[in-house]
């Protein structure tokens, strides 16, 4: 998770850096690549924030199935670290994660895309204080 947290600081302080150059007019050809580039980019951050509530919901809810399938991926892959998560305690802490950190990945890269693609100074402000 340690690394979901630094790669998407990288990438809304990436988008923040476009929208800088962004702030021209619409007749200057790199101002506009940088906003369909920043929606593009907010668009895939809430397709990875939606990905991860979904998985966190469904090991929060079905723990069994899911303990199951890392068995069988632990056997599969012969990768000795999996069979620890396999406790029923450390899935409902790694379930909450998953679903809080990817429900705040999904409103930030939401906020973003709207403030990119409307133009909207408020929204993009309000990114930029969430992310720093």
């Amino acid at each position: 998770m340690l690394v979901l947290r630094y790669f998407t600081k990288f990438f809304v302080k990436l988008i923040f850096l476009v929208l800088l150059g962004a702030m021209g007019t619409m007749a200057e050809p790199c101002g506009c690549l940088s906003k369909y580039f920043v929606c593009i980019v907010s668009f895939l951050l809430f397709i990875a924030g939606s990905i991860s509530v979904a998985v966190g919901l469904w090991v929060h809810y079905d723990k069994q199935s899911f303990s199951k399938f890392l068995t069988t991926v632990d056997d599969s892959v012969q990768f000795p670290g999996l069979s620890g998560f396999t406790h029923p305690d450390a899935l409902t802490d790694v379930s909450l994660l998953l679903i809080i950190s990817g429900g705040i990945i999904c409103l930030v890269s939401f906020l973003g895309y709207c403030g990119s693609c409307y133009n909207c100074p408020c929204m993009t402000a309000l990114v930029s204080s969430v992310s720093f």
